[in-house]
């Protein structure tokens, strides 16, 4: 199992997904409206005096929210080079983006390293002007004669 959580205080930021394939969830409330600058250490499988029965095996923290192909390829067991030795046509799409990744991470040549890191870093910059941009909502003015639009 592996959650992503963007940060973002919504609902849409939060994924599940098991062996890879996101799962569908029901959203009852949208809006997570506590601080997230939590000054208590992160605990998984207690909390509120609540504890988990049972066993909890392979617990990993990122500092992003995965994407869903980089979810897909954490529960692949295969090492990469297993992954190579198999015929393209016979590799799942993680296996692919295992091998993919692998490869622009360690086997490029430097100018495709250096450009993906320039592109990584466009993105990040781009996201942080897009978080910077206030949202507006305009409500419709009530009168006495009904409503007009502002």
């Amino acid at each position: 199992m592996l959650v992503t959580y963007d940060g973002k205080r919504k609902a849409s930021g939060v994924h599940i997904y098991l062996n890879g394939a996101l799962q569908p969830l029901k959203v009852l409330f949208d809006d997570l409206s506590w601080p997230m600058d939590f000054k208590f250490p992160l605990r998984i499988g207690a909390g509120a005096g609540l504890r988990f029965k049972g066993a909890i095996d392979e617990v990993r923290v990122y500092k992003i929210a995965l994407t869903p192909e980089q979810a897909a390829m954490i529960p692949l067991r295969q090492s990469i080079r297993d992954i190579a030795a198999m015929a393209p046509e016979a590799r799942s799409r993680a296996q692919a983006g295992k091998l993919r990744s692998a490869f622009l991470e360690r086997g490029a040549p430097k100018q495709i390293r250096r450009a993906r890191a320039e592109l990584t870093a466009a993105q990040k910059e781009r996201q942080r002007f897009e978080d910077s941009v206030p949202t507006v909502m305009v409500m419709p003015k009530r009168t006495n004669r009904g409503i007009r639009s502002c």
